[in-house]
């Protein structure tokens, strides 16, 4: 079988373009318990990494919201005016601009200072490229940041830091199959189809 070189050449770019979407992590926020005033969010964030195109994924129940806030607001655990407001129970963030910090609560009753809060820093996701330069994260001006969340990225991987049933427990071992079969067997596929074309 003889592949020419246009089909070759598009293979290569679906398949190329198809691992950079794969290369951002879905967090889900507290894990399998997500954000509940069960999780131990400060215990959950202190071992996650966040990088520059990753996501956050706030679960939760209609007696919880998530307000994101700046670092006087956070601290104090009291909201005058949030950068943004969620309510509808699957939230999703993207993370950008590396270097800043990003905050968001609780913003019922004593729900935050309870625990539900999460700091986030976002650092530079390293690729061969940025690694070799050198680079590191810029502060950038946080009222650009997108206010809507984006769908997030197929997972690139099977495993959730804390959650190996996928990103709560409604969807459970299917959906957890479904992202593992992805992310592994599409790989090894697309490596075999690039052998046997070139």
């Amino acid at each position: 079988m003889e592949i020419n070189g246009a089909v070759k050449t598009v293979m290569v770019v679906v398949i190329t373009s198809m691992v950079l979407v794969v290369s951002a992590t879905n967090h889900t926020v507290g894990g399998i318990s997500g954000w509940d005033l069960t999780s131990d969010i400060g215990s959950w964030s202190a071992k996650t990494s966040f990088h520059d195109g990753d996501f956050l994924v706030f679960n939760y129940t209609p007696v919880h919201d998530v307000l994101e806030v700046n670092a006087t607001e956070f601290t104090a655990c009291k909201t005058i005016n949030p950068i943004g407001v969620y309510t509808d129970g699957e939230t999703v963030i993207p993370l950008s601009e590396p270097g800043t910090t990003r905050y968001f609560i609780c913003g019922r009753s004593d729900h935050c200072s309870r625990g539900l809060k999460l700091r986030v820093r976002i650092h530079q996701k390293v690729t061969g490229s940025t690694a070799a330069r050198g680079d590191k994260g810029k502060e950038q001006n946080p009222s650009r940041r997108r206010r809507h969340p984006l769908p997030p990225p197929i997972r690139s991987h099977c495993n959730d830091d804390n959650d190996s049933s996928g990103s709560g427990a409604s969807r459970g071992k299917l959906d957890w199959m479904q992202r593992c079969l992805f992310s592994v067997v599409f790989p090894a596929v697309a490596q075999v189809i690039l052998r046997l074309s070139l």
